[in-house]
């Protein structure tokens, strides 16, 4: 079992495209806290960059 107090805390970082359509961050803080309580998402993609062609 990992010791938690070695892992860094989480991230959650958005970019996306600014008006000349370079890449930029939008986000970059702690992860918002989940509402009512329920656990939160963490996901990642498996290529770089990430298929967003269906969404």
């Amino acid at each position: 079992m990992t010791d938690s107090a070695a892992l860094p805390p989480l991230r959650r970082v958005v970019t996306g495209l600014d008006a000349a359509g370079k890449s930029c961050v939008l986000i970059d803080g702690p992860p918002r806290a989940p509402a009512m309580g329920g656990g939160g998402l963490i996901w990642r993609t498996e290529t770089i960059p990430a298929d967003n062609s269906s969404a």
